[in-house]
């Protein structure tokens, strides 16, 4: 069987298997349990409690940060270190190497199918956040254009973080505490800082995609200095391509102990 047909069985069975699991579960009803607390803003608003466009600036605010900073990290965390883990711990991956595909094939394809439910999660939370919030505004053209950004810069952001955690998932057994430190304890601070240290971050490219201006708020918000749109896809991107080869080559090579 080629690798391209491999990938293709391997994400049927695992997206079917991926939409049944309590943690995809979880994450859908964390995702999509925002557009409670926007229709009752936006409901505020049309009743004249709250100003105009107040809905929309804090639906925009609430994407940018709950999504991109929390949301999205932790999800990519637990795609990454699936893949693999959740084979050995259930001493299910002799299993799969046995079947007529190629470790390759397997890999690819179970990470295109959580990939693909985890996305699919978070855009369909951003856009009925962003048309919830802009209901008395949808002919504006504007509008899509941001939904389109923040559904691009999720995309990357979810297949960066993910395949860059997949690659530490085949280098070491304990991925996740590291994983952690790293989203929330160096990119956190190091996102932040003046100068190019901050380009030291996959956030710091993330950021650069969003539609929502990153430059007003607090004195940390004003340091961050977002690199040019097709420069952060192209990172993005090499960041993915290079992570997807080794973790691939380093899956092929490794033996597993079950």
């Amino acid at each position: 069987m080629s690798i391209f047909k491999g990938i293709v069985e391997i994400f049927k069975v695992f997206f079917r298997l991926g939409l049944k699991k309590t943690r995809t579960r979880f994450f859908i009803i964390f995702s999509l349990s925002p557009i409670l607390l926007i229709i009752l803003i936006k409901t505020l608003e049309m009743g004249g409690l709250l100003s105009r466009g107040s809905t929309a600036e804090f639906s925009a605010n609430m994407i940018s940060f709950l999504f991109f900073n929390f949301l999205i990290p932790i999800m990519a965390i637990f795609l990454g270190s699936g893949v693999i883990k959740e084979e050995v711990d259930d001493k299910t991956l002799c299993y799969l190497t046995s079947r007529p595909l190629s470790k390759m094939s397997i890999l690819m394809g179970k990470f295109s199918a959580y990939f693909s439910i985890f996305f699919l999660v978070i855009a369909t939370s951003i856009c009925f956040l962003s048309l919830i919030a802009n209901f008395n505004n949808l002919t504006n053209i504007h509008l899509y254009i941001e939904i389109l950004g923040f559904n691009l810069a999720a995309f990357l952001s979810i297949l960066a973080y993910s395949s860059v955690f997949m690659l530490v998932s085949t280098l070491f057994n304990r991925m996740i505490l590291f994983s952690f430190l790293y989203v929330f304890g160096w990119e956190n601070i190091v996102q932040y800082l003046p100068g190019t240290t901050q380009k030291l971050t996959i956030a710091h490219y993330v950021k650069s995609l969003l539609p929502f201006g990153t430059s007003q708020g607090s004195f940390l918000i004003t340091q961050f200095e977002p690199t040019p749109k097709l420069w952060a896809v192209i990172i993005l991107l090499v960041i993915t391509g290079i992570s997807l080869f080794f973790s691939g080559y380093l899956f092929n090579k490794k033996e597993y102990v079950l």
